[in-house]
């Protein structure tokens, strides 16, 4: 658990003990479905405890269990698995636990995370039914939202749209041109969402082929303890930092994707190199025969992004006035930021 690698890892196994299995058994299934390490499949009810008994042969830290339909039902993920004379209908499957809780209408969020809530969830009902569930799925989205102060007129219109877009795609004798796609490549920038100006962006970068997508900078997880003892300073990585000078007020701003003790140690051991390779830094310790205060070193902010790293690293040069650094240090700096940093 927790590793990137889990996943696919898992997977692995999983595909070589089906493969395992499948093969001792004597009778054949009529269809294998399988998602991770959820299976459904069909079973004569005698050949339950058989099958059951073969899957969990393979290994013993490897253990299944069985669920048997009831009432001709059983689910399968979000889907209602339905055995109707010898046939196989589907549904849209709530847990008992389902609370009808999404983005609320009234949220700071822009207008088109609440149309593709209902987007989403049209989405999901109607590709995951039989065409006798759709009204009544629809009415549950309907009601559903309701309870999240969804406008009626708002959500009639846009479960209207979604509903006919999914059946036109999937109906054969639509005569919709479903391939058409726009050559126009649209590049999609994250900014904080204010209301209106967020909007007012969009309208006229459009034709630019360029859409704003809206971020929430502060949100409820800065109210919780992460229950992780804090890293001491110099065991961060993905800083941008300052050493102040120990005889003068002057300090020195860096940015280190590794641990910041291993960045400092650097700085320790360049005045040994040669005068070409020394830092700012460097210069300013042996052009002034001063020495930096490396135990009171302060991280200013963390970043893992490099490029958002080396921005903020330097903006902070800029408003540090200050500081050691090297004129090309910021010479990629845009004068947007330079102005209100200065001023």
């Amino acid at each position: 658990m927790g590793s990137p690698l889990s996943p696919i890892l898992s997977d692995l196994v999983m595909d070589v003990l089906e493969q395992h299995c499948l093969s001792k058994l004597d009778f054949v299934l009529p269809f294998y479905l399988r998602y991770v390490d959820d299976i459904v499949t069909a079973v004569s009810s005698n050949k339950v405890g058989s099958i059951l008994d073969v899957f969990n042969s393979f290994h013993p830290r490897l253990q299944f269990t069985s669920e048997v339909e009831w009432n001709h039902q059983i689910s399968f993920l979000d889907v209602l698995v339905i055995n109707c004379n010898q046939s196989i209908k589907t549904d849209w499957f709530h847990k008992l636990t389902w609370s009808q809780r999404y983005l609320n209408f009234n949220s700071h969020h822009p207008r088109s995370y609440k149309v593709g809530t209902i987007n989403c969830l049209v989405d999901r009902a109607i590709r995951l039914s039989s065409s006798e569930f759709h009204d009544k799925n629809l009415t549950l989205i309907f009601q559903s939202l309701r309870k999240n102060a969804y406008p009626s007129a708002f959500l009639n219109k846009h479960i209207h749209v979604k509903y006919h877009s999914i059946v036109s795609i999937t109906d054969p004798n639509s005569n919709s041109n479903v391939s058409t796609i726009n050559s126009n490549i649209k590049h999609f920038i994250s900014i904080p969402y204010v209301a209106g100006l967020f909007q007012s962006l969009n309208r006229i970068f459009n034709k630019y082929n360029i859409q704003f997508v809206g971020k929430n900078t502060h949100d409820i997880s800065a109210l919780f303890d992460s229950g992780k003892d804090v890293l001491p300073s110099d065991k961060r990585s993905c800083v941008v930092y300052k050493i102040p000078c120990k005889q003068c007020n002057k300090v020195y701003i860096g940015e280190t994707s590794r641990h910041l003790h291993t960045r400092v140690s650097e700085h320790k051991r360049n005045i040994h190199d040669s005068e070409d390779n020394y830092t700012a830094l460097t210069k300013h310790m042996v052009d002034f025969d001063h020495a930096f205060d490396y135990d009171h070193t302060s991280v200013l902010d963390n970043e893992p992004v490099y490029y958002k790293r080396l921005l903020i690293e330097m903006c902070n040069i800029v408003s540090h006035t200050n500081s050691v650094n090297l004129r090309h240090n910021i010479e990629h700096l845009s004068t947007i930021y330079t102005s209100p940093l200065l001023g």
